[in-house]
């Protein structure tokens, strides 16, 4: 009979330290999916403002693109006088 209670207790913390363990484990899978959104989230944000970046120095381009298209028109109607 003392055997099989130590066996049944034994079983018992056996669970409850596997409980623990398992409990523990999903905790730390928990951080560390948040950890990634928010890496996620930065990353997402960094893009998002080099994008704009770009966005604007595409159109600063153009305008000088564009303008020297009207200097090269305006010179060249001008070297027809």
């Amino acid at each position: 009979m003392l055997v099989v209670g130590a066996f049944s207790y034994s079983a018992e913390a056996t669970d409850t330290v596997a409980q623990e363990v398992i409990n523990e484990v999903k905790n730390i899978e928990a951080e560390y999916q948040a950890f990634n959104a928010k890496k996620e989230a930065e990353r997402k944000e960094e893009f998002i403002q080099e994008k704009a970046n770009l966005e604007k120095e595409v159109k600063e381009l153009k305008e000088k693109q564009l303008g020297r298209e009207e200097l090269y028109a305006k010179l060249k109607q001008d070297s027809k006088k």
